[in-house]
């Protein structure tokens, strides 16, 4: 995507720079933490056997809510860009907002894992992510979050479609609701030690399909919803679904915590991680609403923020696999851990500015112009105006 020489006024340029900072602490804590800890020893495996940073566990350990953030961050992004869109439009910015990405970095990380673990299934996981089937293991770990975003958009596009988006505060209430009864109901179900219903908690927190409707994540995008509503309307009807959902919120933070902790074996409370996910909630906000005062600052600096909004979506794409990978290989050459950890931070970071400043936007043109095709020729075979 190109950036113009002046950045829109009314482009919220600190969601940019929140989105950018949560890719950093996503990246810094796979490879500062879950690279040595891994029970599946997934990435330890791909980065050829490499032991980690013990020496930063815990200043890396908390950077897994960059995931809750994005979440927020695109309830409220999606709001905002929604609210004068037909639902074509919308679906057509969201496919070329992900498609091009993921048949970019998926495709550089398929190239890195055929140099450790090439065959069939591999094959099977790269066809999974750049056709977005968001079931079955996909060629990166991180593309968990993909089908959440495509369970949202398409809640998104159906309020469209049936020209409801007057809907969406309520319809953000009703999702954030039903995830907040989920999380309340298991903390309480373990609380009093309430097997049955615990049990059944569990399954449903395994299955795949109630994450992809929201059950587990709701939270976050309804808060993201709620934020957007809010500064349109004013008032204080949202106090009271805030305060629900934000406690709501530190329970899943805190149950994500603990499992985090069984499978690592450590004991970390969740204080940071939760006053983290709640900082960039005010954040968000107060980004929004003095919006007007990051636009004071010289073009050359909103330039660079938009920049580095755009190139969030590769940096969390690529970081895992092909980035511990890349950093196995400095190690097997020789190369000090440290050095290789720098080298790579600074290599993940370079190639998504490459993918999304030069590679992207051809793709994003063609696709765009690809899929109104496809819409006027559905339109001229059924004679539709």
């Amino acid at each position: 995507m190109k950036i113009e020489s002046q950045v829109n006024p009314k482009h919220v340029i600190g969601i940019d720079i929140l989105r950018f900072m949560a890719a950093i602490i996503v990246m810094w804590y796979h490879y500062g933490f879950w690279l040595g800890l891994d029970p599946n020893k997934v990435t330890r495996n791909v980065s050829q056997g490499f032991s980690g940073f013990p020496e930063i566990y815990d200043y890396s350990h908390f950077g897994w809510i960059g995931v809750q953030v994005f979440f927020v961050i695109s309830g409220f992004v999606i709001a905002f860009s929604a609210q004068r869109a037909s639902y074509f439009e919308f679906f057509v910015s969201r496919v070329i907002r992900l498609a091009p990405c993921v048949w970019i970095c998926a495709s550089i990380t398929l190239f890195f894992l055929f140099s450790v673990d090439g065959g069939f299934q591999l094959i099977l996981r790269y066809l999974r992510a750049i056709f977005f089937i968001p079931f079955g293991p996909m060629i990166d770990a991180s593309y968990w979050t993909l089908g959440m975003e495509m369970g949202f958009y398409s809640m998104i596009f159906m309020l469209l479609f049936f020209d409801k988006f007057s809907w969406i505060r309520n319809f953000s209430v009703l999702i954030g609701c039903i995830s907040a009864a989920f999380w309340f109901a298991t903390y309480l179900s373990a609380f009093w030690n309430i097997e049955q219903l615990s049990a059944i908690l569990k399954k449903i927190g395994g299955k795949r399909m109630f994450a992809l409707v929201l059950v587990h994540h709701g939270i976050f995008f309804s808060i993201g919803i709620l934020l957007w509503n809010q500064i349109k309307h004013g008032g204080y009807k949202n106090a009271k679904w805030f305060a629900i959902l934000a406690a709501a919120g530190c329970l899943q933070i805190v149950a994500t915590s603990r499992s985090l902790n069984v499978d690592s074996d450590k004991d970390y409370t969740a204080y940071l991680t939760c006053g983290i996910w709640l900082f960039s909630i005010v954040f968000i906000y107060l980004s929004a609403r003095l919006n007007h005062h990051f636009h004071t600052l010289p073009q050359p600096v909103l330039r660079a923020a938009r920049t580095a909004g755009l190139m969030t979506f590769p940096i969390y794409l690529l970081h895992q696999m092909a980035g511990s990978i890349a950093m196995g290989w400095l190690i097997s050459f020789g190369m000090g851990r440290w050095t290789a950890l720098g080298i790579t931070m600074v290599a993940v970071i370079v190639v998504s500015w490459l993918v999304a400043m030069k590679l992207e936007p051809p793709l994003h043109r063609v696709t765009k112009e690809s899929l109104y095709r496809m819409r006027n020729a559905y339109r001229r075979l059924f004679n539709i105006a």
